[in-house]
């Protein structure tokens, strides 16, 4: 953990003094949230279970929040190309319920995940007048929180099998995110916005069971966003406000 934090301070060490040097037109200080969306569950033993719930007409529930809050931090080097930090907290959840049967009670599938995240993003940027689009693309590194662990409980009607499975939270994960977004200037420099984004899970935030050398088990995020940021040293305040478009 103190490895992930000291890259993490080097990284924007780096940003801070390339920032400097490239003279870049703005740093904007904003949040965001909430992510509202769904989730993905990716690999052969994400699949295996949903076969299970499915076998037993299982009904389904998701939900994301991801992010639920963040805190954004933007570096325009230049008009056209920014990097994106900050620090956010998300979550989301998919579950199953089956009706009950006899003396079985309700059994549920679940899978939850739940952590801060810290992205570092390259962001693709045009703007024109008093609208602005982009695309950014880049690493989100993720902390679980304590007991954010994974729990699948299934039974069968057929084998008459009742259980809970729990895979216990990685110490570290890591998505790839992909993110479209719009903004409207108001005034000088402030910005709100709306950004689509789609979180890419390739380091799993549930452990491999000891001896499970097959486990895949990947954890996808989809959501809308309102944003907000404000631009320190706009660009816009030493020129004449263009016309509204």
């Amino acid at each position: 953990m103190k490895k992930l934090f000291l890259t993490l301070a080097l990284a924007l060490t780096i940003m801070l003094t390339a920032n400097n040097k490239l003279e870049a037109v703005e740093i904007s200080f904003g949040f965001s949230g909430p992510g509202i969306g769904f989730n993905v569950l990716r690999g052969d033993t994400a699949n295996a279970m949903k076969d299970l719930a499915d076998q037993n007409d299982a009904d389904k529930v998701s939900l994301s929040l991801s992010p639920i809050f963040q805190l954004n931090l933007m570096f325009e080097i230049s008009p056209f190309l920014a990097l994106e930090t900050g620090l956010g907290f998300g979550g989301s959840v998919l579950y199953y319920t089956t009706p009950k049967l006899g003396v079985l009670e309700d059994g549920t599938e679940i899978y939850a995940k739940a952590g801060f995240t810290i992205p570092i993003m390259l962001r693709l940027q045009h703007e024109l007048e008093r609208a602005l689009i982009y695309l950014s693309v880049g690493p989100k590194f993720i902390i679980p929180i304590l007991n954010a662990d994974y729990a699948f409980r299934t039974f069968s009607y057929a084998s008459i099998v009742d259980e809970m499975t729990i895979y216990k939270s990685n110490d570290f994960g890591l998505d790839i995110g992909f993110a479209l977004g719009g903004e409207i200037r108001i005034l000088d420099a402030n910005y709100l916005g709306l950004r689509v984004e789609y979180d890419l899970n390739v380091v799993s935030m549930a452990k491999a069971p000891r001896g499970d050398d097959d486990f895949e088990f990947y954890h996808d995020n989809f959501g809308f966003s309102l944003t907000y940021r404000y631009a320190f040293g706009s660009k816009w305040k030493d020129k004449k406000s263009p016309k509204t478009i």
